[in-house]
């Protein structure tokens, strides 16, 4: 598996979490902080496993791509 597959992993899993720490948890706040965790934890854990398992043209490659198309 290459980074962004891993990435991609990380962030089906953590949907998964979420929605199930959602609909079992009865609090509504209580559910919303879990989630929010659980995005933050993934989003973390995204950088760390991108950094790792890429090599330094990939990431320049990546980083002219969001500066030439920045996100909406």
């Amino acid at each position: 598996m290459n980074a962004a597959q891993l990435r991609l992993l990380i962030t089906v899993a953590s949907m998964a979490a979420a929605l199930i720490a959602y609909m079992s948890i009865a609090n509504i706040w209580i559910a919303f902080g879990v989630m929010a965790a659980i995005f933050t934890l993934s989003a973390i854990a995204e950088r760390i496993i991108w950094h790792r398992f890429t090599d330094d043209q990939t990431r320049r490659r990546d980083l002219d791509d969001r500066v030439r198309n920045p996100p909406l």
